[in-house]
């Protein structure tokens, strides 16, 4: 969804629904948040590639989408939704976090818990994520 303002408006002024294979879905809903961001472009002074930087990096985007998805409780009829505001990006995907974590934990470095292990290990294969190894204690 992109909304102007920095609140939730009814009707939403702009949205989009993507179906398709996990990927394809990842893919376009970056895609869809880079192009609702501000972006500056360069001069080819450098080189013969014009620079374009966004207000907030396509990696952040893309790791943000990416940890909703292969988090996303997928025993809940909600969907992953991604919001952009005039001053924010929101990701939020449905359930709660796994008993073993508290928001608080999330602040400190910690190991990934999916809940959908073959899920992870396609995103994995096809280098949407890293590697889930468990974070030292």
């Amino acid at each position: 969804m992109h909304f102007h303002g920095m609140e939730i408006q009814r009707p939403v002024p702009f949205y989009r629904i993507f179906n398709g294979d996990v990927f394809g879905q990842v893919d376009n809903a970056v895609d869809f948040v880079m192009s609702k961001l501000n972006r500056s472009v360069g001069t080819r002074a450098e080189s013969a590639q014009v620079p374009v930087s966004y207000e907030i990096p396509p990696e952040v985007i893309r790791e943000a989408i990416v940890n909703a998805i292969a988090h996303r409780d997928y025993t809940s009829a909600g969907a992953v939704q991604v919001s952009v505001f005039a001053d924010r990006v929101e990701v939020w995907n449905p359930g709660a976090l796994p008993a073993s974590l508290t928001i608080e934990s999330l602040r400190h470095p910690h190991g990934s818990i999916p809940r959908n292990h073959r899920l992870c290990e396609a995103l994995f294969l096809a280098k949407y994520i890293e590697n889930m190894a468990p974070v030292p204690s």
